[in-house]
């Protein structure tokens, strides 16, 4: 029998230090009805994939993230985002010391035979130390790999969000990533929308937040607050990835 994972990514939750509504949004009501979806799914683990926090890294923030998840029916990863804060998040969830590399925050894990590389943008860059280290393990890794970041890794017709809010030196990434063959899925956030691009016979998947949507289209800041969503991920050895993204409406 093939072995499979199958994940949830969310992103962008953007919680606040108060439960009071921001910019007319209720964040932790909407965080609280996408994890009660997603315990009643049949999944193996959740990805939160960075901006945790509303504005920055606010430790309130991260301790109610906490408390939501404490019975979850499955492990959860958090990874960083530029409104996060290592020390903070380090203190609240515990995470490995090892997974510290010069301030960053960037790690890897295997399930079943699928590895999955986990990469820090916080600082709105993909550090070349972070580059260093994502060529080394892709050369050990024999078999599929999922990469996870928060920023998207170059530019996803996205106009707004390109044109203010892009990966800052996101042209040598790219350039780097294309020296990546085996590199072929790269799930991010960030961008608050939900889309899959191909580049260069690489796919971008951008996971929508459970905060609120921007629009893709228009130059200027257009936001969506009647849906809110995730990502599902379905890896099956030998077999084409599955992804999907889902909604839930105010």
């Amino acid at each position: 029998m093939a072995q499979s994972l199958r994940i949830a990514q969310i992103s962008d939750t953007h919680i606040g230090a108060s439960h009071e509504p921001y910019n007319g949004v209720d964040m932790r009501g909407q965080f609280q009805r996408v994890i009660a979806e997603l315990a009643r799914r049949p999944l193996d683990l959740l990805i939160i994939s960075g901006d945790l926090a509303l504005m920055d890294g606010e430790i309130e923030a991260y301790d109610w993230i906490k408390q939501q998840l404490a019975d979850f029916p499955v492990p959860y990863l958090i990874m960083l985002g530029n409104h996060d804060r290592l020390e903070t998040a380090m203190s609240v969830f515990n995470l490995p010391k090892e997974d510290v590399h010069h301030g960053e925050f960037y790690f890897y894990r295997q399930f079943n035979e699928c590895h999955c590389l986990f990469l820090d943008t916080s600082s709105y860059y993909l550090s070349l130390n972070q580059q260093q280290w994502l060529q080394q393990m892709v050369q050990q890794i024999k078999g599929d790999i999922l990469l996870f970041m928060h920023h998207p890794p170059t530019l996803c017709a996205c106009q707004f969000m390109d044109q203010h809010h892009a990966l800052r030196n996101y042209q040598e990434v790219w350039q780097f990533f294309l020296t990546l063959p085996s590199i072929k899925h790269i799930f991010c956030g960030h961008y608050h929308t939900g889309c899959d691009i191909t580049v260069s016979d690489k796919w971008i998947h951008l996971t929508p937040s459970t905060m609120l949507q921007i629009d893709r289209v228009s130059s200027e800041l257009v936001l969506d607050k009647k849906i809110f969503g995730w990502r599902m991920i379905e890896w099956t050895q030998n077999q084409p990835l599955k992804t999907t993204v889902e909604y839930l409406q105010n």
